[in-house]
């Protein structure tokens, strides 16, 4: 029997449905209609290895290739047995399959020029807010899908609106607008066209719907951007409120009333036939690459002189109000209260936007006439752009004014120009920076050799070639080695020597970095996959996650896999990751002096990266001297201590304001810690992090209802971390001895399907029984727990202690011994595997507990044994107050022999 005919529907939504229009039942396995989408959209077949990494990484190899082949029988069913081509190891969707894909329709329509069933076709952003669990690189991939396809759209939106004007289509003209608009909200001529819709009938009422349409617009962008409309915008709107003043109709609008440079660039995209469809737009404005959650910024296309007079054509240079901040494990001694903070960080607000460079990309030159690679003279310069408007560091000039200026100056890239014509040509669009370079094909590699230069003095900035067998890959390196230049030269702190050719993967490191410091640690893990994703050899990205799997999720899976990552790509690692990790090296085993050594020396590389002071104070911190942490983070602050260009990494003052909290605590400086946390809240009073802390230090003061409230309001903004700091929570009302509460927090967790409050619930489930002094139903609680999360060795610990509680001290001597004492069979091949400062530490504090356990007992001999064992080995333990566990237990042997004064 023949299949019948589906259609894979992913702009907007996504849904498979049948020919007769019905939703499929593959429609609710999302990972297996997202393995289809993947296929039906593929230009190649996919290597069975390549689709089970993105879908199935984390599992093992012979599960993941389970699923896969289970996902691709699903399909078969589906569509029909021959739907699925099979070659050796290469997988691709057949011409059998007898399925339609609203994507390919739409890239085909905007490739056949056919503008009005492109932008029928498009419905949405592409599997728009589909996601599947443990996958980034799937994640990866529809990213880049949904910017390619949202631009094939705003340069389908620009042609088709400019159609719409000139056939007078005022109504669809209007509608199109808005739609182009919701997909670019910051596009000048998407707004132009929308308010000249409305206003064409010329009418009165037509005149108020346009104004209105634009405060709707402004009020909006004031909301999300905290943005103005272009000043051509404005003007308009100022002008149709002179005519409804004066003379209370509007004149009649002409099609000449839309955006002319929008008009001319849509009208010959159109008609180039030597530029790839799938190129970003060269009529699109530069912010139409820029990812939605990105900062925006303005890069205005050139006015149009008839619509605006030459004082409003001036673009206003809007600036971002980043909030960037910080939850990490180290201190400082603030010097600045909130209030100097805060008028401080608003003083300096208007002068920050005008440190960064405005960055021109003048010309690309195809340096051997090479006819295949003439399209990239400009599509170069298009893409180029594109990477940069997406970032913080920059500001970009559109690519259509310069090349307004070379065909002012009848000039083309494809002649022999100079470095001084590439200034020249940089100073006329106002650019600080200019980007030249030159273009060579062969060998199937592209050859780029990049020069960046000051326009004012001429001196080369950085002068760099990148190469690749993809354009977009060798584009994207071009502006990820620009950008780098960028953050060298900014004042204040910044992240130093961050070595990846992907901007995406850069991206998506940085917000790591912020993840992590805001207290969103299941956002800092996401970002890291999608980073590593992207940038498999990534060292940065891959030693930040491979910490977390060593040291949070204990996964030596994931563990594995990233230590094989990071072999591969050893030729990659840079200064910054070799000294840094030499820190954490030397520190984790239990060389004190050389780690301390080690710390100041990396300050002192890099004096201008907050990270490197956090290091060193780190180690300070680990070895208990509290007065040389507090000293270099004093000097940490120093470095910005208004937080004025915070935003591409860790925020100082609010790291240091987090780190001086727990400082604080340890050195048991209590009011300390609850001024410096106070003092974090009301600089960043929407940080999961900062109110954690808070809610931590009243909690320990025994402040339990203050502390309850900010643990309450940790869990409103920590997003996919609540169950963090709803086990924070649960924790303080168990302090608190509010056992009913606790109770009916536990039974709620039950009933929910998330496995991360399903394991807090077995947590404050046992500790509640513990503090009960229900231990035997503690320990039948800590078994099911054990059974179900095995890899949780902490939870081993609680139960060993648990059995010396109730008597049971051979069973817990014997539990505590083989926790120490035994390897698992397989270790994990990772650089941060095997240190003898890790071992040391938890063989001191397992036979601690140990003695503690055994105490009951009164067997003196042991206690020694177990005394002398600490001591010996604790000389190897990186953290400071291992070294005096040895003195706790001798006062566990004087206490059973009554010698008080001695215990």
């Amino acid at each position: 029997m023949r299949a019948n005919n589906f259609r894979l529907i992913t702009l907007g939504r996504f849904v498979l449905l049948s020919e007769g229009g019905d939703e499929d039942s593959l429609s609710r396995r999302r990972r297996k209609l997202a393995v289809l989408a993947v296929l039906a959209l593929a230009t190649r077949p996919y290597s069975r290895d390549v689709l089970v990494d993105m879908f199935w990484g984390e599992e093992d190899e012979e599960r993941a290739r389970h699923s896969l082949s289970d996902a691709l029988s699903h399909v078969r069913r589906v569509l029909g047995r021959e739907a699925i081509a099979v070659r050796r190891q290469d997988v691709a969707l057949s011409d059998a399959a007898r399925l339609s894909v609203d994507a390919l329709e739409f890239m085909a329509a905007c490739e056949g020029g056919e503008y009005e069933r492109a932008v029928a076709l498009y419905g949405g952003p592409f599997l728009d807010g589909v996601y599947v669990d443990h996958s980034p690189r799937f994640e990866a991939w529809t990213a880049r899908e949904r910017d390619r396809l949202r631009r094939l759209f705003l340069h389908a939106a620009a042609a088709r609106c400019l159609a719409l004007a000139r056939s007078r289509r005022w109504d669809e003209c209007a509608a199109l607008a808005r739609r182009w608009l919701d997909a670019e909200p910051l596009s000048t001529d998407a707004a132009l066209y929308l308010i000249n819709a409305h206003k064409a009938p010329g009418t009165r009422e037509a005149a108020l719907t346009a104004l209105s349409a634009y405060r709707v617009l402004a009020e909006q962008l004031a909301r999300e951007y905290e943005s103005r409309p272009d000043a051509r915008v404005s003007t308009l709107a100022a002008e149709l409120e002179a005519r409804l003043a004066t003379r209370g109709t509007p004149a009649s609008a002409a099609p000449a009333d839309f955006p002319k440079a929008s008009a001319a660039r849509a009208a010959s995209a159109a008609s180039a036939e030597d530029t790839p469809c799938e190129l970003p737009p060269l009529s699109a404005p530069s912010s139409s690459a820029r990812p939605p959650n990105e900062s925006p910024r303005r890069t205005p296309l050139p006015p149009d002189p008839r619509s605006v007079p030459p004082s409003a054509a001036r673009p206003a240079r809007r600036t971002s109000r980043r909030w960037i901040i910080a939850f990490a494990s180290v201190g400082v001694m603030v010097v600045l209260g909130a209030a100097a903070y805060s008028a401080g960080r608003d003083s300096s607000r208007d002068a920050t936007p005008h440190a960064r460079p405005v960055v021109a990309v003048t010309i690309i030159q195809n340096v051997r006439r090479d006819t295949s690679v003439a399209w990239l003279v400009q599509g170069l310069k298009q893409m180029i752009a594109a990477d940069l408007s997406r970032s913080n560091g920059v500001d970009v000039v559109a690519p259509s004014r310069v090349r307004d200026v070379l065909e002012r100056e009848r000039r083309t890239d494809g002649g022999s120009l100079s470095g001084a014509v590439a200034l020249d040509i940089a100073k006329r669009v106002g650019a600080t920076w200019s980007v030249s370079g030159g273009i060579t094909h062969g060998g199937g590699v592209y050859v780029l050799d990049v020069s960046v230069r000051d326009v004012m003095s001429g001196t080369p900035l950085r002068l760099f070639t990148v190469t690749s067998s993809h354009v977009l890959d060798v584009a994207d390196q071009a502006a990820a080695r620009i950008l780098e230049a960028a953050h060298d030269h900014e004042p204040g702190p910044h992240l130093a020597d961050v070595e990846t050719a992907n901007l995406d993967a850069y991206q998506h490191y940085i917000r790591s970095v912020q993840a992590a410091d805001e207290g969103r640690f299941a956002d800092q893990v996401r970002e890291l996959d999608l980073a590593i994703a992207e940038d498999s050899g990534f060292v940065s990205a891959l030693m930040a996650r491979m910490r977390i799997a060593a040291e949070r999720e204990h996964n030596r899976t994931v563990l594995e896999q990233l230590g094989r990552a990071f072999r591969k790509a050893g030729s990659r690692v840079t200064e910054w990751d070799r000294m840094e990790h030499g820190v954490y090296t030397a520190l984790h085993n239990g060389e004190r002096r050389r780690a301390e050594e080690l710390g100041r020396s990396l300050v002192q590389r890099f004096p201008r990266d907050p990270r490197a002071y956090s290091v060193l104070a780190g180690v300070y911190l680990s070895h208990g001297r509290w007065a040389q942490a507090d000293s270099v983070l004093v000097r940490q602050l120093a470095l910005d201590s208004l937080a004025t260009t915070a935003g591409r990494g860790p925020c100082v003052p609010c790291t240091a304001f987090g780190g001086l909290a727990q400082e604080r605590l340890t050195a048991g400086d209590l009011p300390g810690a609850a001024r410096a946390a106070r003092r974090w809240v009301a600089l960043q009073p929407e940080l999961p992090g900062a109110w954690g802390t808070l809610a931590t230090v009243l909690a320990i003061r025994g402040e339990f209802d203050p502390a309850l409230a900010a643990s309450r309001r940790a869990m409103m903004f920590a997003g996919r971390d609540g169950s963090v700091y709803a086990l924070l929570t649960g924790r303080i009302l168990l302090m608190a001895r509010r056992y009913h509460a606790v109770d009916s927090t536990v039974a709620r967790w039950r009933t929910l399907s998330s496995d991360a409050y399903q394991e807090d619930a077995f947590e404050l489930e046992s500790l509640l029984e513990r503090s009960r002094g229900e231990l035997r139903a503690s320990d039948s609680t800590l078994t099911r727990w054990v059974q179900r999360y095995p890899a949780d060795r902490s939870m081993l610990l609680v139960k060993a202690t648990t059995l010396g509680r109730m008597g049971q001290y051979t069973a817990a001597r014997a539990l505590f011994e083989t926790l120490v004492h035994s390897a698992p069979v397989s270790e994990p091949r990772s650089p941060l595997h095997g240190l003898a400062g890790d071992w040391a530490r938890a063989f001191c504090w397992d036979h601690a507990l140990e003695a503690d356990a055994l105490a009951g007992r009164g067997d003196t001999v042991r206690l020694g044994v177990l005394a002398d064992s600490i001591q010996r080995v604790s000389a190897r333990s990186y953290y400071g107050r291992d070294w005096r566990l040895a003195a706790h237990v001798r006062g566990l042997i004087a206490l059973h022999g009554q010698r008080y004064a001695e215990a």
